[in-house]
């Protein structure tokens, strides 16, 4: 999954996980500087200001309005990140809860858009998932879904500047999805 990034993989690899929960740790591409690096972080951003671990981590954030959100700007402005995945799943009550599978179509490995935090207080390491409005085919499943950032703007979500960041998330096209039941 680094190969458009020019990443090397630590020498342990990812241990794969195909129903990722809140609090579990994950796999994260940071920047530091104008290198990359992978941490593993804890899906469920605690923001740098908050001072117990007991309040509810937020593990996703509108990207309509995270720059501007005071739990969600300075990531914004500083701590873009990459969470590699090969899929999501979204659940649809009917007479029982039916999950979907949802992912690219034409990409075994792709990458969600997300910003990260590390409080000091706490020594936690932390990220959310940025949602947009589904598009069609599956907003009769839900009507969000997470950002999803082809390879040629993997650079340039960690490095730009927060408005060029904004730029790129309006402008962006989402991917040609599949899901499965």
């Amino acid at each position: 999954f680094c190969r458009p990034l020019h990443l090397t993989t630590p020498s342990l690899d990812p241990t794969p996980n195909y129903n990722r929960a809140p609090s579990q740790k994950a796999w994260v591409l940071l920047a530091e500087q104008q290198d990359l690096c992978l941490a593993e972080l804890s899906w469920g951003l605690v923001s740098a200001w908050t001072a117990s671990k007991k309040l509810s981590p937020i593990v996703n954030a509108r990207v309509e309005t995270a720059p501007e959100k005071p739990s969600f700007r300075a990531a914004w402005r500083r701590r873009r990140c990459l969470i590699p995945s090969s899929g999501y799943y979204e659940w649809q009550q009917f007479a029982r809860k039916q999950p979907y599978f949802i992912r690219p179509a034409n990409a075994p490995i792709f990458m969600f858009a997300g910003l990260w935090e590390y409080n000091e207080i706490t020594g936690l390491g932390s990220y959310c998932i940025l949602t947009q409005p589904s598009q069609t085919p599956i907003a009769h499943i839900h009507d969000r879904m997470p950002v999803m950032l082809p390879a040629p703007l993997l650079r340039e979500w960690l490095f730009c500047t927060s408005e060029d960041a904004v730029k790129l998330v309006q402008t962006l096209k989402p991917p040609t999805l599949n899901f499965y039941p």
